[in-house]
């Protein structure tokens, strides 16, 4: 059993999730801007870093991995985690035990995410 004690719950972070335009059809069009799901404290781990060559300009890419009491609502890959001004696109989020919590992996690469 994982156990979620509080004094390594030292990040405070704010789930969102997309508010997005639909046509006269019904399809998603494109993301307008983003609202508050969540704000929970949480652990934060970097795991993994690395510099990507894309169009021919470089960037930093590493991953993430929060931990999280259960905050009472669903949670899914479509929404983002922001910590202060950096925000992280979700890559996954398993269950610590029901009850218990999330551990969401996720991705910071300049700014995914960062833009409606």
């Amino acid at each position: 059993m994982t156990d979620l004690k509080a004094g390594q719950l030292d990040r405070l972070i704010t789930i969102e999730q997309p508010i997005t335009t639909t046509s006269d059809y019904g399809d998603r069009l494109r993301v307008t801007g983003w609202a508050v799901v969540a704000k929970v404290w949480a652990s934060r781990k970097d795991v993994l870093g690395r510099e990507i060559v894309q169009g021919g300009a470089e960037r930093a890419e590493f991953a993430t991995m929060f931990k999280i009491r259960d905050p009472g609502v669903s949670i899914d890959p479509r929404m983002r985690v922001c910590e202060g001004d950096q925000v992280f696109a979700i890559d996954s989020i398993a269950s610590l035990g029901r009850g218990i919590g999330f551990e969401i992996r996720c991705r910071n690469a300049d700014g995914v995410g960062a833009q409606p």
